[in-house]
Protein backbone atom coordinates (compact mmCIF):
# COMPACT_ATOMS: atom_id res chain seq x y z
CA UNK A 1 0.00 0.00 0.00
CA UNK A 2 1.85 3.53 -1.17
CA UNK A 3 0.79 6.30 1.45
CA UNK A 4 2.05 8.89 -0.98
CA UNK A 5 -0.53 11.01 -2.89
CA UNK A 6 0.14 12.48 -6.43
CA UNK A 7 1.99 15.29 -4.87
CA UNK A 8 4.54 13.19 -2.54
CA UNK A 9 2.21 13.94 0.91
CA UNK A 10 3.44 10.79 2.77
CA UNK A 11 0.84 9.74 5.68
CA UNK A 12 2.71 11.56 8.13
CA UNK A 13 2.59 15.13 6.67
CA UNK A 14 0.43 16.72 9.55
CA UNK A 15 3.27 15.97 12.30
CA UNK A 16 5.81 17.25 9.59
CA UNK A 17 4.63 20.49 8.95
CA UNK A 18 3.02 21.70 12.93
CA UNK A 19 4.11 22.08 15.68
CA UNK A 20 2.83 22.47 19.44
CA UNK A 21 3.46 26.29 20.51
CA UNK A 22 3.76 26.31 23.63
CA UNK A 23 1.39 28.64 26.38
CA UNK A 24 0.06 27.25 29.49
CA UNK A 25 1.01 23.54 29.16
CA UNK A 26 -1.79 22.14 29.38
CA UNK A 27 -2.58 20.66 26.41
CA UNK A 28 0.96 19.92 25.31
CA UNK A 29 2.65 16.18 25.38
CA UNK A 30 6.12 16.48 26.95
CA UNK A 31 7.46 13.68 25.12
CA UNK A 32 5.12 12.65 22.22
CA UNK A 33 4.25 16.59 20.24
CA UNK A 34 6.76 18.21 18.39
CA UNK A 35 6.93 21.30 20.76
CA UNK A 36 10.70 21.96 21.31
CA UNK A 37 13.67 21.70 17.82
CA UNK A 38 12.76 19.70 14.50
CA UNK A 39 11.13 16.14 16.43
CA UNK A 40 9.40 15.00 19.19
CA UNK A 41 11.60 14.34 22.33
CA UNK A 42 11.26 10.53 22.49
CA UNK A 43 12.27 10.53 18.64
CA UNK A 44 15.44 12.91 19.88
CA UNK A 45 16.02 10.98 22.97
CA UNK A 46 14.34 7.26 22.54
CA UNK A 47 16.32 5.75 25.31
CA UNK A 48 15.39 8.05 28.00
CA UNK A 49 12.18 8.19 26.70
CA UNK A 50 12.47 4.61 27.24
CA UNK A 51 13.26 5.01 30.88
CA UNK A 52 10.48 7.38 31.37
CA UNK A 53 7.55 6.42 33.86
CA UNK A 54 5.79 9.63 32.60
CA UNK A 55 5.28 8.74 29.11
CA UNK A 56 1.76 10.63 28.76
CA UNK A 57 2.87 13.86 30.50
CA UNK A 58 1.27 17.30 29.79
CA UNK A 59 4.19 19.46 29.47
CA UNK A 60 2.83 21.53 32.66
CA UNK A 61 3.14 17.82 34.43
CA UNK A 62 6.60 17.72 34.12
CA UNK A 63 7.73 21.28 34.59
CA UNK A 64 7.54 23.24 38.60
CA UNK A 65 8.30 27.01 39.24
CA UNK A 66 10.70 27.68 42.27
CA UNK A 67 11.51 31.45 42.76
CA UNK A 68 10.25 31.71 39.13
CA UNK A 69 12.51 29.41 37.57
CA UNK A 70 11.64 26.28 35.89
CA UNK A 71 12.61 23.07 37.01
CA UNK A 72 12.02 20.42 35.29
CA UNK A 73 10.14 17.26 37.15
CA UNK A 74 11.62 13.88 35.82
CA UNK A 75 10.75 10.72 37.25
CA UNK A 76 12.99 7.27 36.17
CA UNK A 77 11.32 3.64 36.04
CA UNK A 78 15.28 2.80 37.51
CA UNK A 79 18.61 4.56 38.42
CA UNK A 80 19.89 5.92 34.90
CA UNK A 81 23.53 4.08 34.14
CA UNK A 82 26.63 7.09 33.30
CA UNK A 83 25.91 7.15 29.86
CA UNK A 84 22.16 7.84 30.24
CA UNK A 85 22.52 10.73 32.36
CA UNK A 86 24.87 12.10 29.57
CA UNK A 87 21.66 11.70 27.30
CA UNK A 88 19.25 13.64 30.70
CA UNK A 89 21.89 16.08 30.70
CA UNK A 90 21.89 16.74 27.05
CA UNK A 91 17.89 17.28 27.46
CA UNK A 92 18.12 19.20 30.28
CA UNK A 93 19.90 21.69 28.14
CA UNK A 94 17.84 21.87 25.89
CA UNK A 95 14.76 22.45 28.10
CA UNK A 96 16.87 25.31 29.78
CA UNK A 97 15.88 28.04 27.00
CA UNK A 98 12.19 27.09 27.55
CA UNK A 99 10.28 30.12 28.01
CA UNK A 100 6.63 29.18 29.09
CA UNK A 101 3.65 31.10 28.58
CA UNK A 102 0.11 31.97 29.50
CA UNK A 103 -1.92 31.59 26.72
CA UNK A 104 -3.43 28.74 25.87
CA UNK A 105 -1.37 25.99 23.44
CA UNK A 106 -1.67 26.32 20.02
CA UNK A 107 -0.82 24.91 16.63
CA UNK A 108 2.04 26.57 14.47
CA UNK A 109 1.74 25.90 11.03
CA UNK A 110 5.75 25.35 9.42
CA UNK A 111 7.03 26.82 6.56
CA UNK A 112 8.81 24.10 3.61
CA UNK A 113 12.49 23.74 3.20
CA UNK A 114 11.77 26.94 0.65
CA UNK A 115 10.14 28.65 3.41
CA UNK A 116 6.60 28.81 1.85
CA UNK A 117 3.30 27.90 3.76
CA UNK A 118 1.96 25.12 1.88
Amino acid sequence: MNLEDEDGVGANWFASRVRRKIGNEINISFWKDMWLGEASLYLMFPRIFSLSTQKEAKLGDMVMFQGGVAVWNTIWRRHPSLWEVNLIDNLMALLEGVILGTEEDRWEWLPDDSGLFL
